[in-house]
């Protein structure tokens, strides 16, 4: 975790396909930069809620090969489960 944490001010829903060990691997690499939670199994296909200082450009570019791995879309424009 970062020792000089940052407002939290963007909230982004995160989904994608692969399963479990999917969702884990992409919440692996974001939870060092914020809170992962609120995750929904439709299984192979999955969601979360991602809350972080982050602008977009820059959770896309943390997400690597990983976006494309898994069928990871990111969206701003939050509408709840």
């Amino acid at each position: 975790m970062n020792a000089n944490p940052q407002k939290t001010n963007h909230t982004y829903r995160i989904d994608g396909a692969g399963g479990q060990g999917a969702c884990l691997a992409v919440q692996s690499v974001l939870q060092e930069h914020g809170l992962c939670g609120y995750t929904e199994w439709l299984s192979p296909e999955w969601r979360f809620l991602y809350l972080t200082h982050l602008e977009i450009n820059e959770v896309q570019s943390l997400l690597g090969d990983l976006s494309k791995r898994f069928q990871v879309q990111v969206d701003n424009s939050i509408t709840l489960f």
